[in-house]
C-alpha cells in the first residue's frame, strides 16, 4: 500500500474485511458491494478531447459540484455519472480554473436510484472521499487488481438513516464485464488498466468523489466564484467567532439539528464555552484554503487547521457538513482528523492567512 495511505486507513480496510467475514455465512467477498466510502476526482477542464465519451473540446464544462478544490498540489476530483457510465477526473490549476484530465468507462449498481439500505444493489449518490486501498491479492478475482474504499455512509447519509457498507471503486475479473452498464451490487467498477491508472490521482481524504445520476453544470465560472466567496465568508466568520470565544455569534452558524462526537447542539456549545473559559479566551486558529463541494442541498467544506491555545496545540484536517436552511447555510456536523503537519500544509495555512488578511 503506497505511503500516502495513512495507517488508520489501512486498519479501516482490514477491519472491513474482518467484519464481512464475521457477518457472512457464505464465502467471504461472495457479494459485490460492501458499502464503504469513496473519493477521487479532479476539477473539470474544457479543452482536452479524450475519447468518444468526453464532451466537445470546444465546450467549457464546469461541474456545479466543484465549487473549489483549494490550492493544494493534489487538487484532483472524481465525478461518477451513473447514467452516462463514466468516471471523469478533474484538476484545479494554479489560477483556480478546471482541467478535464481523463474520462473512464465506469459501471454501477444493478438497481438504479440512490442507495438507501444494505443489499439494495444501488450505488450511493453524494460527496465521498477515498479512505483506503485493498490489494487485489487480498480479494476474490472479480475485483481485479484491487479496490479503493469509499466513506459510505457519510455524515449526510447517516442523517438520512441510510445503511450499508463496502462501497468501493474496483477493477474486474474480465474487462468485458464493463460492457454491462449496471452490473455491480453497489460498487463502481472500471477496466483493470483504467483502475491502475486512476491511482495516481487519488490521495486519501483529499480527493473527493462525487457520485450522481448525471453531472449538473454551472452556468458560468463567475457563478461558481460567487458561491465560493459566499461560503468562504461563512467559514471565515465562523472561525473568527470561535477564535474570539463569541459563543452567541458562534451559535448562529449551527443547525438546531447539529450532531457531532455524540453531542447535540446544546452539548456542543456547552463544551466550547467550558474550553474557552479554561483557556482564558486565548485561542488562535489558522486554516488552509478550503475544498468546497456541493451535492443538491448539501455542501462539504474541508481544510487543514492549526489550533493553538493555553495548554493545547493540534493540527489536522477539519470537515464541515453544511446544509441550506431557509436559504442560509448551517453546520449540521463536523469531523476532525489529527495529522502530522507537513511543510506544504503549513505553507497553505500561511497563504490562507494572507488572503483573509486576518489579525492573528
Amino acid at each position: 500500500m503506497p505511503e500516502r495511505y495513512h495507517p488508520l486507513f489501512k486498519s479501516i480496510a482490514l477491519l472491513t474485511i474482518q467484519v464481512m467475514s464475521l457477518s457472512y455465512s457464505g464465502p467471504i467477498f461472495s457479494l459485490e458491494g460492501f458499502e464503504q466510502d469513496v473519493q477521487s476526482i479532479e476539477v473539470p477542464s474544457s479543452n482536452i478531447l479524450l475519447n468518444e465519451e468526453t464532451l466537445s473540446s470546444h465546450t467549457i464544462q464546469i461541474p456545479k459540484a466543484l465549487i473549489s478544490l483549494g490550492n493544494e498540489p493534489s487538487a484532483y476530483a472524481l465525478i461518477v455519472e451513473k447514467l452516462q457510465h463514466r468516471l471523469t477526473v478533474y484538476k484545479s490549476n494554479s489560477s483556480g480554473d478546471y482541467e478535464l484530465i481523463k474520462t473512464y468507462r465506469a459501471i454501477t449498481g444493478k438497481k438504479q436510484g440512490d442507495k438507501k439500505y444494505t443489499g439494495d444493489k444501488r450505488t450511493p449518490e453524494g460527496i465521498y472521499f477515498i479512505t483506503g486501498r485493498i490489494d487485489g491479492n487480498k480479494l476474490p478475482p472479480k475485483y481485479g487488481p484491487g479496490a479503493f474504499v469509499l466513506d459510505y455512509p457519510n455524515i449526510f447519509d447517516q442523517r438520512l438513516s441510510k445503511t450499508g457498507y463496502g462501497i468501493w471503486i474496483h477493477g474486474v475479473e474480465n474487462d468485458a464485464r464493463t460492457d454491462n452498464p449496471f452490473d455491480t451490487d453497489g460498487c463502481i467498477a472500471l477496466k483493470n488498466q483504467d483502475w491502475l491508472e486512476l491511482e495516481k490521482y487519488i490521495f486519501p481524504l483529499e480527493t473527493p468523489v462525487i457520485i450522481t445520476k448525471e453531472m449538473s453544470l454551472a452556468i458560468s465560472k463567475q457563478d461558481l466564484d460567487e458561491e465560493k466567496e459566499k461560503i468562504m465568508k461563512f467559514v471565515e466568520s465562523w472561525k473568527s467567532s470561535w477564535k474570539n470565544s463569541d459563543i452567541n455569534k458562534y451559535d448562529q452558524f449551527y443547525s438546531d439539528s447539529f450532531s457531532s462526537q455524540g453531542k447535540n447542539k446544546k452539548k456542543w456549545l456547552d463544551m466550547k464555552k467550558n474550553l474557552s473559559s479554561i483557556r482564558n479566551g486565548n485561542i488562535n486558529i489558522e486554516i488552509s484554503e478550503p475544498k468546497i463541494l456541493a451535492f443538491e442541498n448539501q455542501v462539504l467544506v474541508s481544510f487543514y487547521q492549526k489550533y493553538q491555545a493555553q495548554g493545547k496545540e493540534d493540527y489536522g484536517r477539519k470537515f464541515l457538513y453544511l446544509q441550506l436552511e431557509n436559504s442560509n447555510y448551517k453546520i449540521v456536523s463536523e469531523k476532525w482528523f489529527n495529522e502530522p503537519a507537513k511543510n506544504e500544509h503549513i505553507n497553505a495555512l500561511v497563504r490562507q492567512k494572507n488572503e483573509f488578511n486576518t489579525k492573528q
